[in-house]
């Protein structure tokens, strides 16, 4: 039985370990992901005054703001669902801990080494959580900035809307995109 509860337990931490890997994979491609959305939009935001500039249409410009805007709110939803999973895990853990120390205390002289199986998992699933969090906050960050970025963007282009004439002639016509 007690052989059964060590694969167990090694069996959950290959697993945890394996679970961390991949999310410390997952928050790198995020951060660069972020990174270059936040280069495009500064890209975007450059071009954007050129295009006001020379009297062009801006739509394209906020409807990829827009886009951009949306796919961090979807990662920043993954990251909440990972820091909600991670705290799942980590309450089971303590859990198991506090049934297996009471098993402990049942016998006199038990194996401890249950115990700091244990509290090493349960330590890596708050540095897994701590990460998780650390991830979660930079993604709020982001949408905040993207979000502040794509309303500035629209006020503008809502502003010199009439200013801008084709070479025809004729006002462009601009529709303006509200993500919250």
């Amino acid at each position: 039985m007690n052989a059964h509860l060590r694969q167990s337990l090694l069996e959950q931490r290959q697993e945890s370990d394996t679970r961390a890997l991949v999310h410390k994979k997952q928050q790198q491609e995020l951060r660069e992901k972020i990174s270059a959305l936040e280069q495009a939009k500064q890209k975007e935001l450059k071009e954007l005054d050129r295009v006001r500039s020379k009297g062009i249409n801006s739509e394209n410009s906020i409807s990829t703001l827009t886009y951009q805007l949306a796919e961090v709110q979807r990662q920043q939803k993954t990251s909440e669902a990972t820091v909600r999973q991670l705290r799942t895990d980590l309450a089971l853990a303590q859990k198991e801990l506090a049934a297996a120390q009471s098993r402990d205390k049942v016998r006199t002289e038990g194996d401890d080494s249950k115990t700091k199986g244990f509290l090493v998992k349960i330590s890596r699933l708050d540095e897994e959580l701590a990460a998780a969090k650390g991830t979660n906050a930079f993604l709020k960050k982001q949408l905040e900035a993207t979000s502040l970025s794509l309303k500035l963007a629209q006020e503008e282009n809502n502003r010199n809307a009439p200013h801008f004439a084709t070479s025809a002639g004729r006002t462009s016509t601009y529709t303006t995109n509200t993500v919250t």
